[in-house]
């Protein structure tokens, strides 16, 4: 196992220290970074500070020919601290080709080829941002011109809609859950839950901005298929 120069702890460690801390906190995440004693929170906040999360965090090696794509977007409240506000909005949006059955024996679902985008957008434009890197993953992901429809699921949040306007062809649907007050048929609502809530918002902690995304950005990372050991290491 690698040794960073000066520390008492292995590149190993940092990593499995730094699994910890997107799944559960930065306290837990210390006790896994250090083989002899714990790792203070703090310098478990600055190593995720220090991570550098490769904005393109996908390869093509040949665009994909489909007739339809599937947007879902949904959106998480985070409680802040040391901010002018109280609570912030961190938004999701995924991309997937269609649904399939986990396997032939299986009635559950899942999403095929399923691509995550998000962060809190606070700033003027931040909302048009987000929403040119899904085109940006699309148009080289896929033969976007031969794309019939991209249907954009969402609760009609007017950040959602707008999603519309970024493609040639798209189409908003308001998405069951929030038509019907029942979860069936939706898949933001869980996603949510899963990729954000679990850890940002279902028990009581403040963020801040910077560090609220960082932390989304790293776990949507890894989700896309990224090892988060290749940032670890690269801290070297």
């Amino acid at each position: 196992m690698s040794m960073r120069n000066g520390a008492r702890y292995t590149i190993d460690a940092e990593w499995k220290g730094m699994e910890e801390v997107i799944e559960t906190s930065y306290s837990r995440g210390g006790l896994n970074a250090s083989l002899t004693s714990s790792v203070s929170k703090v310098t478990m906040m600055n190593m995720l500070k220090d991570l550098v999360i490769p904005e393109r965090d996908y390869v093509v090696f040949k665009k994909k020919r489909v007739d339809y794509l599937y947007i879902d977007a949904d959106e998480d409240h985070i409680a802040l601290q040391r901010e002018e506000k109280f609570s912030e909005i961190n938004k999701l949006i995924y991309v997937y080709e269609g649904i399939e059955n986990e396997s032939s024996i299986s009635e559950r679902k899942r999403l095929i080829n399923t691509h995550y985008f998000g962060r809190i957008c606070t700033k003027e434009g931040e909302n048009s941002m987000l929403w040119q890197e899904v085109y940006n993953y699309i148009a080289e992901a896929y033969e976007i011109d031969k794309i019939k429809m991209i249907y954009i699921n969402g609760d009609g949040a007017s950040w959602i809609k707008t999603g519309v306007y970024h493609f040639k062809r798209a189409k908003f649907v308001m998405d069951k859950f929030h038509i019907t007050e029942h979860v069936i048929g939706c898949s933001a609502e869980g996603h949510i839950s899963h990729v954000l809530a679990s850890r940002m918002s279902s028990r009581p902690m403040g963020w801040t901005i910077d560090g609220a995304n960082k932390l989304t950005k790293l776990r949507l990372y890894k989700l896309n298929g990224g090892y988060i050991y290749i940032l670890v290491k690269a801290l070297d």
